[in-house]
């Protein structure tokens, strides 16, 4: 129960390389820094590895909390396009030909919030572009295990042969949020760099929350538990999109998701993201407004999340969902409102 060294509690770090080298992560102890969730990476890597000012790219749509971390640190935040499959690799190539980039922030699986997986094809293109660019890429896991089909996507750190990659994953998406358990892995120049900012800032991890994980992996839980659970969520998208369906028809449009926790869809009505949001809310309902990820109100996209609602939730939900999309289309939106959003105001 003493203090921890810098890099976090070894058979926890050979535990994390042990698991992920079973999803094709060529990692061992060394390449471990452990870590309280991965949200701790990104903030360690702002302020370990780039400097107030530089100039990042992350994907647009993001998390907005991701978005929040790069801002905080002062850094000039581009953002890249990204499609069904994943980030489009000639926006990104347009956008490090023209500015200095110092790193990329990307979810190539299972994305939040569009569920978006990173194309196999675009894989190997986007290595390239960080070798020629020579622009370190952070990549984002922590939905990667949670696949409704069967093999969950390869992470790009596996592909990575000049060692551009730097790969951040934790099991408190897919186990507990309160477990703050992560992981990032690099070359270990990086990682001690990394581990010896991190014990100055917070002299070592808890070790409890550490040797709970070490326990949970080391044991063979996790393996058991992840096809529960992606059968779980599975069951849960199947029946939320079935009523979407009943209840929308066409004025719904979206992407079934292959993992994750997410549905990404579209209104196809002239009312805004916003003002669903908030009248929603009154009933409710909560859901997650594309206005808050970047995308335009008066685009309507919104964000459904089904990870935590229960059966009779999913089948209630939508019913109420289009009873107030129809009040808002019946009402009208305020033609000036709609004009805002749409020029970004």
């Amino acid at each position: 129960m003493g203090y921890e060294g810098a890099f976090g509690y070894h058979p926890l770090r050979e535990a994390i390389a042990a698991h992920i080298r079973a999803r094709g992560v060529p990692a061992q102890p060394e390449n471990v820094l452990n870590l309280a969730g991965a949200q701790q990476g990104l903030h360690l890597i702002c302020r370990g590895l780039l400097q107030a000012g530089d100039t990042v790219v992350l994907e647009a749509p993001s998390y907005l909390l991701t978005l929040g971390v790069l801002q905080m640190a002062g850094l000039r935040v581009l953002r890249a396009p990204l499609d069904q499959h994943g980030l489009i690799p000639d926006q990104l190539e347009e956008l490090l030909a023209r500015h200095r980039v110092a790193m990329v922030f990307t979810v190539l699986a299972y994305q939040n919030p569009t569920g978006a997986v990173l194309a196999a094809s675009r894989r190997t293109t986007l290595l390239d572009l960080c070798e020629q660019y020579r622009v370190p890429l952070v990549e984002d896991d922590v939905y990667g295990e949670l696949s409704f089909e069967g093999l969950s996507p390869l992470p790009l750190y596996a592909l990575d042969e000049g060692s551009y990659v730097i790969y951040v994953g934790s099991i408190s998406k897919s186990v507990s949020p309160g477990l703050r358990a992560g992981w990032l892995v690099g070359p270990p120049h990086l990682v001690k760099r990394l581990a010896e900012m991190k014990y100055h800032m917070h002299y070592g991890s808890s070790i409890v929350p550490q040797w709970v994980a070490q326990q949970w992996l080391a044991q063979g839980y996790h393996a058991a538990h992840i096809v529960r659970t992606a059968q779980a969520l599975r069951a849960r998208r199947d029946l939320l999109e079935a009523e979407l369906r009943q209840q929308f028809g066409p004025l719904l449009s979206w992407l079934p998701p292959r993992g994750g926790f997410h549905l990404w869809a579209r209104v196809n009505a002239p009312i805004s993201s916003t003002s669903l949001f908030r009248r929603a809310l009154r009933e409710g309902i909560g859901i997650k407004p594309g206005s808050l990820y970047g995308v335009p109100a008066h685009q309507c996209w919104i964000r459904l999340s089904f990870q935590h609602a229960s059966p009779d939730a999913l089948r209630a939900v939508p019913s109420i969902l289009r009873r107030v999309v129809d009040d808002l289309m019946q009402e009208g939106q305020d033609p000036d409102l709609l004009a805002s959003e749409a020029a970004g105001i």
